[in-house]
């Protein structure tokens, strides 16, 4: 399927990224304070938050298209879960994948223990 100018365009801007050996599209930004997370809804994605991103140039910020959403990988054979999906989000917050690395790179990841 071929992508419209502004979703390719939105694309450029971002960079694929690997977390369990699946491909998530993420925009990210360096900038002062602390970082702006953008979490899209359902059904959507990051793309939703190019205007907002275009007027807040000065913060750090992460806008991620979830599994399955937007740019990033949409298997059939996945299991989603929310579990999942939070666990990607907290391991681009914790910037286990930052800029520069490269996007073949698995992100490390261990599962938390249910007490935690």
């Amino acid at each position: 399927m071929e992508l419209t100018s502004r979703v390719a365009a939105w694309r450029e801007r971002g960079r694929n990224e690997d977390f369990e050996g699946r491909r998530i599209h993420v925009f990210r930004r360096d900038g002062r304070g602390p970082l702006l997370l953008f979490l899209h809804g359902f059904p959507s994605s990051s793309y939703d938050w190019r205007a907002v991103l275009d007027l807040e140039t000065e913060h750090a910020v992460l806008a991620p298209d979830f599994l399955g959403f937007g740019l990033s990988e949409k298997p059939r054979d996945h299991d989603y879960t929310l579990h999942w999906q939070a666990d990607l989000v907290e391991e681009l917050v914790r910037g286990r994948s930052s800029p520069g690395r490269s996007s073949s790179s698995p992100m490390t990841w261990a599962p938390r223990s249910p007490t935690s």
